[in-house]
């Protein structure tokens, strides 16, 4: 027993006047009969007893004892089962599962006299989550067996197990691990889980297996970043843009590869580039050369065959898609007054020797030869593409004096042509396009109140006067301008200067860039042929600024995508499928389309889309039928594995097949569990660290079994204090003692009480 405590039901100061007053009353005598004085101390004795009775009962005494108890302790082991652990433990050594293996065959004694000492062992393993094994079933026992897990959380692991055996008296974690974590999206961040350990006071035995990553024992090639799709001409140069990575070959020339694999599955070396390497750690970018002499949907590989030394071979190649057409492409550049966006963007096309530019400026100071009639140009010139920038509508369409000319492009456009227009004081609204056969052409919405004066002062309230920093929204062939980060080139490209208001985009547009501000600038949708509007007429700005190529590259990808020359297509059936190269259980979603042989929509196109896995395995595609549109939708089960997929499509008009069309794309899986060969063991150490002050730190897998003796020399307190607690009442049996003290105190009083004549 170590202490008493009191609860009373009311104030202690209440109980005591009530207490006092019921004792006062004891002085109160019968006045119809004498008592002798043994019989009324008998009185006073028994009515005494019932108020210390009740006093009892409105204080509410109660004890809190400890008492001692012997219980087991428990070792928690965590192993990693990720397939990390199949990479060598050093750079000739066995395999980090085998190292291992090793370890725990070579303690088996030692883990088992832990049990005979009242200590268990609790075994879990780990890779993106936790799992319970059974000590009988234990997997490196199994000699067939190597861990799979394809993704690393240890914090989440980590901190699933500690609430796992939280209520439970833990001595230590051990942890055997590579360290590395390569979870994308952790449910728990690594210093949180250790935080946890730190809070029960449990120290954690991290034991490190791989090789250090500047230790000389990590040789690796990687073939880190490639642009997933290349679009060119017969006979054109085609420039593949890679990012090289070596580790551990300093002074080595590598041999890097470039192959094309055709629609056969042939592969032909294009070229093979050697490669010096002067750092230990060295990244490096180069330019892979190849004239394509067919035309063809064909596959790009680059490659640099496994080195001696080298730990994996698995990232060192990456795959890419490339479309070879036989013709180039004729662009019509309507503009305006003669301005630098016309003269620099004239520059960035006739740049690309398979676009065939048409300029053709139309200057204000001729308003009095308005409306112009270009439409036999137009028929005759069988053009791709058309540019208007700052083109006044009234300059080629009035009503009832001159349609021809808009009508022809808009005609065209129905077709399949390609169609963008750019900003300026006199394109869109302000340009009275509105009123135009254009009108239901542009992806953005416009009034006939927006009309500018020819000759008048400029609308500020048409214009976003400001300089304005472009952002990407979403991924799309048209706004990649470099084979590494998306983000980080239109972070670095100058500001443009302003941008066209655009009262609303249409519902069925895309946004591709917008301002910081969230302003539409890049806007574009299918309508027969692709449409783009452009708030813009300053991209001249990224040329003066310091960065051509991206400018050229933005222009030239503008026209590809607008004359379908993206992506795979035929006559009758197109696909857009704007990405080619896709992670593991990715959403895959793409467009179709179907037009007649003289390039009219055909709205009732039905079509039929089937899904060839890398295994062989045939899945049917689900379709969301759209006016000239159709969409269609790969779920991420079906893109699971790596490996290269095709897509085929058949269209059909009342049942009468109009067309075929076949695209391709690559699940790559660089396996981020093999692609590094190094372990972190400053990772684990950081985690150990945190719970230092209770034994934590790092081992070395030959340190288990000296970690082990340690606890069977000072095996931990076994005995814990269990305080119990009792209060009047809380049991039947104090509750029933003492109702009957207190029952037969007043039953005993009114007894004598009767006996003695006194009632």
């Amino acid at each position: 027993m170590d202490s008493w405590s009191l609860q009373p039901v009311v104030h202690p100061i209440w109980i005591a006047l009530a207490v006092l007053g019921l004792l006062a009353l004891q002085a109160i005598r019968p006045s119809f009969a004498e008592v002798s004085f043994r019989r009324r101390l008998t009185l006073i004795g028994l009515r005494t007893l019932t108020i210390l009775l009740a006093l009892t009962l409105m204080m509410r005494p109660g004890c809190v004892t400890t008492i001692q108890r012997q219980q087991s302790a428990i070792l928690v082991i965590i192993a990693d089962l990720s397939r990390s652990m199949q990479l060598p433990h050093a750079a000739t050594d066995v395999s980090r599962w085998e190292k291992m293996s090793q370890m725990f065959a070579a303690n088996t004694d030692r883990l088992a006299r832990l049990k005979q000492n009242s200590i268990d062992v609790k075994w879990f393993g780990f890779d993106n989550q936790l799992h319970s094994l059974d000590e009988n079933r234990l997997p490196w026992i199994d000699p067939g067996y190597l861990p799979n897990g394809t993704e690393t959380d240890l914090g989440s692991t980590l901190s699933a197990a500690v609430k796992t055996v939280r209520q439970q008296r833990v001595i230590g974690v051990v942890l055997p691990s590579d360290g590395v974590q390569n979870a994308i999206d952790p449910r728990v961040e690594l210093p949180a889980a250790a935080e946890q350990l730190a809070a029960i006071q449990t120290p954690l035995y991290p034991i490190a297996f791989g090789p250090i990553a500047d230790a000389g024992q990590s040789a690796d090639i990687a073939i880190v970043s490639m642009p997933d799709h290349f679009t060119g001409f017969v006979k054109n140069q085609q420039n593949v843009r890679v990012t090289l990575r070596a580790r551990g070959f300093t002074n080595r020339d590598l041999p890097v590869k470039l192959i094309v694999i055709d629609e056969k599955n042939q592969e032909q070396v294009a070229g093979t580039r050697e490669v010096r390497v002067t750092q230990d750690d060295q990244e490096l970018t180069l330019n892979l050369a190849l004239t394509p002499e067919q035309p063809g949907n064909f596959r790009l590989t680059v490659r640099v065959d496994p080195q001696p030394g080298e730990v994996t071979a698995v990232n060192n190649e990456l795959s890419a898609f490339m479309t070879i057409y036989e013709g180039g492409l004729r662009v019509l550049y309507l503009h305006g007054d003669v301005s630098f966006e016309s003269k620099y963007l004239a520059w960035a096309l006739g740049a690309s020797g398979d676009i065939e530019l048409d300029e053709q400026p139309i200057l204000t100071r001729n308003s009095n030869t308005w409306p112009l009639d270009l439409s036999d140009r137009i028929r005759r010139g069988n053009y791709d593409v058309f540019i208007l920038e700052n083109v006044d509508s009234r300059a080629l369409f009035q009503p009832t004096v001159g349609e021809a000319t808009l009508s022809a492009i808009a005609q065209s456009v129905e077709r399949g042509k390609g169609l963008i227009m750019l900003g300026g004081t006199h394109s869109f609204g302000p340009g009275l396009y509105s009123q135009t056969p254009l009108a239901d052409l542009l992806p953005i919405k416009m009034d006939p109140a927006e009309a500018q004066d020819i000759t008048g002062p400029v609308r500020s309230d048409l214009h976003i006067d400001r300089e304005l920093k472009l952002q990407t929204v979403g991924m799309h062939f048209v706004t990649g301008l470099s084979d590494k980060d998306l983000d980080d080139v239109w972070q670095m490209l100058p500001e443009i200067n302003g941008a066209n208001r655009w009262i609303g985009v249409k519902d069925n547009a895309q946004i591709l860039l917008e301002s910081l501000e969230g302003d539409p600038i890049l806007v574009a949708h299918t309508v027969g042929g692709r449409v783009m509007a452009m708030a813009t007429d300053s991209t001249w700005r990224w040329y003066l600024g310091g960065y051509p190529e991206p400018h050229k590259r933005f222009w030239r990808q503008i026209v590809l995508w607008l004359a379908h020359r993206d992506g795979l297509t035929n006559d009758n059936v197109s696909i857009d499928l704007s990405q080619r190269r896709f992670e593991p259980r990715s959403l895959v979603e793409f467009a179709l389309s179907a037009k007649t042989a003289a390039g009219d929509p055909i709205v009732s196109a039905q079509f039929q889309v089937r899904l060839t896995r890398p295994n062989g395995e045939v899945v049917d595609v689900p379709v969301t039928v759209g006016d000239d549109v159709s969409r269609g939708k790969v779920e991420r089960e079906s893109v699971a594995d790596a490996g290269l997929y095709t897509i085929d499509v058949i269209g059909r008009d009342q049942q009468r097949e109009i067309g075929t069309t076949r695209a391709q794309f690559m699940v790559f899986d660089r396996d981020k569990e093999k692609s590094n060969p190094a372990g972190d063991p400053d990772q684990l150490a950081r985690l150990a660290e945190r719970t230092a002050s209770w034994g934590g730190r790092l081992l070395q897998p030959e340190e288990f079994g000296t970690l082990l003796d340690d606890i069977l020399a000072k095996p931990p307190d076994m005995k814990i204090e269990i305080p119990h607690k009792w209060q009047l009442g809380d049991t039947w049996q104090d509750g029933l003692a003492f109702l009957s003290f207190f029952v037969g105190s007043l039953a005993m009083e009114w007894y004598l009480r009767k006996r003695w004549g006194l009632v």
